[in-house]
């Protein structure tokens, strides 16, 4: 367990911008260049470590007595996490959650790479594209970059009081 945890944190420690290439390449030798899926899966498995440690340091910090109490009522190991650990962990699966978003919607250096086609190119690279046809034009620049931010601000103020606790309660041990 401490291993793997160890693993993870050297994980944090590597840049996105090294793992581009064996990402491309992976990708590649895998058919999923020129597809969402493709980089729907490059998306989820990029913050995986980030969102581990937080996870983790979240479920640490919960009391362990109440898993052993669910576990003395009758309860197996699926019930404790799915009826007992996960309503206690919604902070912190909704911080991880805004957090993997933002990380996927404002990317841009990724679906860049690995998208060709026009018509699959995400919000970001359209507004970088838009800004280069339409030099002179930067209220539809802006437009469509006010575009961008209003997801992104919906996001947050839907999940603010989750997002707030979950940031508070998974740094700090007591």
């Amino acid at each position: 367990k401490k291993v793997i945890f160890a693993g993870l944190l050297i994980m944090l420690m590597i840049p996105g911008v090294v793992l581009l290439i064996p990402q491309f390449i992976l990708a590649k030798s895998l058919g999923l260049l020129n597809s969402l899926p493709g980089l729907v899966l490059v998306y989820s498995a990029g913050p995986l470590a980030f969102n581990t440690f937080l996870m983790r340091g979240f479920l640490e910090s919960l009391p362990r007595e109440i898993e052993e109490s669910a576990i003395i009522d009758g309860a197996n190991a699926f019930t404790v996490f799915w009826r007992v650990m996960m309503p206690l962990a919604a902070p912190a699966v909704s911080t991880v959650a805004v957090f993997s978003f933002l990380g996927a919607w404002d990317e841009y250096l990724l679906a860049l790479n690995f998208l060709t086609n026009e018509n699959l190119r995400t919000l970001p690279i359209a507004i970088a594209n838009f800004r280069g046809q339409h030099a002179s034009d930067w209220g539809l620049v802006f437009a469509g970059s006010l575009t961008a931010v209003i997801p992104t601000v919906l996001l947050f103020v839907i999940f603010q009081r989750y997002f707030i606790q979950g940031i508070t309660s998974g740094g700090v041990r007591g």
